[in-house]
Parts: structure tokens; C-alpha cells; sequence
């Protein structure tokens, strides 16, 4: 689904993206200090789609900046609402 608002948030910070024709979004959020913390994402919904959330662990270990420029989380199993 192409053009679907995402709002993240983690570790008391937020962004948002819009999927791409693939379905994939994604936004950048600078985390510190390295630890757990919990991955939340939602959607709105629309009028033809029900709205969605999902929330998964998410572990950051020190990284280099080659490292953390590949980094990448991916969200599956949205949970509707």
C-alpha cells in the first residue's frame, strides 16, 4: 500500500514516513544511550482502511557510523484496532 502515513515512535522520540510503492516507510531517529527500548508504529486509517499499531522490542548496541548508516527495523504483524 503506497502512500500510507506511519507515525514511530521509540525512546521518547518520533518521526514519521510514508510507504513507498512496496509498502516499506521509514524515518530517522537518533537514539542514545545504547539499551532496550520498545518500537512503537501506527497508522490512522482511512475511510476504506482500519487503523493499526504494532509495538516490538527493540535492542541498540554502540555502532559505528558505517554500521549505523545500514541499519534498518522492520515491522511486521500491524494489529488492528
Amino acid at each position: 500500500m503506497a502512500g500510507a502515513v506511519l507515525a514511530f515512535a521509540v525512546g521518547g522520540r518520533t518521526c514519521s514516513g510514508t510507504t513507498n510503492a512496496t509498502g516499506l516507510a521509514n524515518c530517522t531517529v537518533t537514539l542514545a544511550p545504547p539499551g532496550s527500548y520498545t518500537l512503537a508504529v501506527q497508522y490512522a486509517g482511512k475511510a476504506t482502511l482500519q487503523p493499526a499499531s504494532a509495538n516490538r522490542p527493540l535492542t541498540v548496541t554502540a555502532a559505528s557510523a558505517a554500521s549505523a548508516a545500514s541499519d534498518r527495523i522492520f515491522a511486521d504483524d500491524f494489529e488492528r484496532h
